[in-house]
């Protein structure tokens, strides 16, 4: 599977530099931030099954996944708390999506009609995923005209992890 992805994200904010500040409006002057990504992602998966008798089957599957961020995670909005300069960020536009290696392997057993026991062992890799973090940045606002350091808490790309396990059904 091969996946394409061109992605836009437009913020207007109060925190750009003046010759880019325009669209004066009741809350002052604001501009536009446009950002733009455009990728692919090669998706590999194989699945090989074998059957030594009718009532047991041995599966085993590796494969690439991925899933893009919500729309909300990727806005660039944000919340700023004038009293304890604080705040949150709604988004963050230049979030990667969640990307990850899966190994299974599951053995199934059929040992009357419509029963089953199964067993399953996993791995995953994942390469990408998404948390929060805290950073700091200079905005203005209408209590601060001038600007001040706020700390905000919002997305960001997380790094590596690992998850394996086993699941049993009967």
């Amino acid at each position: 599977r091969a996946v394409h992805t061109d992605e836009t994200s437009i913020q207007y904010s109060t925190n750009l530099p003046a010759a880019q500040l325009v669209n004066p409006s009741v809350f002052g002057a604001y501009g536009e931030v446009d950002v733009k990504k455009s990728y692919w992602d090669i998706l590999p998966s194989a699945t090989l099954i074998v059957k030594p008798s009718d009532d047991l089957v041995y599966r085993f599957n590796v494969s690439e996944v991925m899933t893009r961020p919500g729309y909300a995670k990727l806005a660039g909005a944000y919340y700023l708390d004038d009293a304890n300069y604080t705040g949150t960020a709604g988004g963050n536009p230049n979030l990667d999506p969640y990307k990850a290696t899966q190994y299974n392997a599951t053995v199934e057993w059929y040992y009357a009609p419509e029963a089953l026991f199964s067993a399953s062992v996993f791995n995953i890799d994942i390469s990408n995923y998404i948390t929060n973090e805290t950073f700091t940045g200079f905005y203005t606002d209408v209590l601060n005209p001038t600007g001040h350091t706020f700390t905000l808490t919002g997305p960001a790309n997380g790094g590596k992890a690992k998850d394996h396990g086993l699941e049993l059904s009967l």
